[in-house]
């Protein structure tokens, strides 16, 4: 469930950082995370011991399983005593910095939470960090010109990361949605993806992992067979399933965290590092999908874009 990942590079004194990922290794949201965070301590200078614990919480949810993790987590924070702990996505504060780290002397930074940390009473006198806020506006102004009209549906996983996110975009971004899925398996996602077909005129995909019986291959060939509208997603890993991807930058969640996670450790007071708003998006087109609703992008789309298949440049 944990690991360690040392890291060094010139400085004269080591510092032990414990990274709590709320979710698993290969999650590409986490594998590019901890990419930029072991990029942003590579750059930043400092010998850091830097070790990971993933709470698997998008594969098990139940309360059960998360109280063995926290137990666990908890247990390698008394054992290890990290110098500073840095805590990624909602459920590593929900069930861990909030009701065990806020307030205490160990300095805690956090990234990934979705849209505001108010309700884990961050910030506090130890905890500052980044949040991550889906580029919503950003991505309706793409996809609006191949819509027929204004509708929009939701469809995604039926985790505590995807209620937040939806029902924020709802508060914060004013978005009316004429219909949405929270799905708990493949099938369901299916069967509301053939629906909104007919009742919406474009398509918001959140995130899908935590999907029982997902397959990557079989939604790529669904999304093809039945897609009649355009559809748009602010999630990396969504991308090869929606026409057009508007998406979060993990490793700019991750670079943040260790350059902040840095400045703490050399002396900079929490006071005086601010919660902030990730502000990198990376545009994504999917060309089969576009070709299959006769779909042509403007060229000053294209220019600025990478493609479903290649890689990022």
């Amino acid at each position: 469930m944990r690991g360690a990942v040392p890291m060094a590079v010139a400085s004269v004194a080591s510092h032990r950082v414990l990274h709590i990922n709320s979710y698993h290794r290969g999650y590409p949201w986490s594998d590019n995370l901890e990419l930029g965070m072991r990029n942003g301590f590579d750059k930043g200078g400092g010998l850091i011991d830097l070790r990971h614990f993933y709470m698997d919480s998008k594969h098990d949810q139940s309360e059960e399983h998360l109280a063995q993790v926290t137990s666990k987590v908890l247990a390698e924070i008394e054992a290890w005593n990290p110098d500073l702990v840095i805590v990624s996505d909602d459920n590593a504060c929900k069930y861990i910095a909030a009701p065990y780290l806020r307030g205490k002397p160990i300095p805690v930074i956090f990234c990934g939470v979705n849209w505001d940390a108010i309700s884990y009473g961050f910030p506090c006198e130890n905890v500052t960090g980044m949040l991550e806020i889906d580029p919503v506006e950003r991505l309706k102004k793409v996809l609006r010109p191949f819509a027929a009209g204004d509708r929009i549906g939701f469809l995604c996983a039926d985790v505590l990361s995807t209620r937040k996110v939806i029902r924020s975009v709802q508060q914060e971004c004013g978005v009316t949605f004429a219909d949405g899925t929270f799905a708990t398996t493949f099938e369901e996602w299916k069967n509301a993806y053939r629906r909104m077909q007919g009742s919406v005129d474009m398509i918001f995909l959140f995130s899908h992992v935590g999907l029982t019986g997902w397959g990557d291959e079989e939604a790529e060939a669904w999304v093809l067979a039945e897609a009649k509208i355009p559809s748009g997603t602010m999630v990396e890993h969504g991308s090869p399933f929606a026409l057009v991807g508007v998406v979060k930058v993990a490793e700019e969640q991750g670079d943040w965290a260790a350059k902040a996670a840095l400045k703490v450790l050399n002396g900079t007071p929490m006071s005086e590092i601010p919660v902030v708003r990730n502000k990198t998006a990376r545009t994504i087109l999917n060309m089969e999908l576009a070709r299959k609703l006769e779909i042509k992008f403007p060229m000053e789309l294209i220019e600025h874009a990478t493609f479903v298949g290649e890689d990022k440049r």
